[in-house]
């Protein structure tokens, strides 16, 4: 009986051993760390008094963006004043030259048709073309005038010469709710629409009697002077040009 109880014992004492054994074999509890970055566990939830906050800022910025006032648009030229860019354009100027018509009767509406004209008499009145129809001109009245190529071209600066055909224009663009005048040192009152056909050795460099503002001085002595001309002119050259002057004549 002894002898069993000691069994039991020693029996028990190795159950305790063997179970101590396999827990310390098992493996630690897992840890549950905090994430590298907030966004690896969850996202990010903002704070309702920041969202507010920027919800507030984005509406003011969209606000302002719709009552800012659209740029400046640059001011347009009457149609008076308009013409192809082949054409030169050159606002505030008096070409000279050689003048193959009469100005105050020969009228168009834009300088793009006194432009045209003189296109049209370039191609036309060549060496020997002396009293073609170069253009049929519609006046402002409605009539249709058959415009014929001079024999002669003349200037103040010049005198008479034989014609040449046509590179540089002179064109009143004054519309008529403007006065419909141009000034001109001259005896003469120039009106809306005059269109001057005319002849340079150059075209390139077009020699200008009038370019720009009028001087201080010149429009002392010439009271009825305006402060610009108002005159435009036109070259027919292929490429650029650049205009010689002013040569006003006092």
């Amino acid at each position: 009986m002894k002898r069993s109880n000691q069994l039991l014992l020693v029996s028990a004492a190795l159950g305790a051993a063997i179970l101590i054994t396999n827990l310390s074999k098992r493996p630690p509890a897992a840890r549950i760390l905090p994430p590298a970055h907030p966004n690896d566990a969850q996202p990010l939830t903002e704070p309702a008094a920041v969202a507010r906050t920027r919800e507030w800022f984005e509406g003011m910025a969209r606000r302002h963006a719709r009552a800012a006032p659209p740029p400046p648009t640059p001011p347009t030229l009457p149609e008076t004043y308009r013409a192809h860019p082949s054409c030169h354009p050159t606002l505030h100027a008096g070409f000279q030259g050689g003048s193959l018509n009469w100005g105050m009767s020969f009228k168009t509406r834009t300088a793009d048709e006194c432009c045209a004209a003189c296109k049209a008499h370039a191609a036309v009145c060549v060496a020997g073309g002396g009293g073609r129809v170069y253009l049929n001109r519609t006046t402002f009245e409605g009539k249709v005038v058959r415009e014929r190529c001079a024999e002669t071209q003349s200037s103040n600066e010049e005198g008479t010469a034989q014609a040449k055909p046509c590179n540089v224009f002179v064109f009143c663009p004054t519309p008529l709710s403007e006065g419909g005048l141009c000034w001109s040192n001259d005896v003469w009152n120039h009106s809306y629409g005059e269109c001057w056909l005319k002849n340079q050795p150059r075209p390139e460099r077009p020699v200008a009697g009038a370019y720009g503002d009028y001087p201080d001085g010149y429009r002392k002595k010439h009271r009825t002077a305006p402060k610009s001309v108002q005159w435009m002119s036109g070259s027919l050259h292929p490429g650029p040009i650049t205009v010689d002057g002013p040569h006003f004549h006092w």
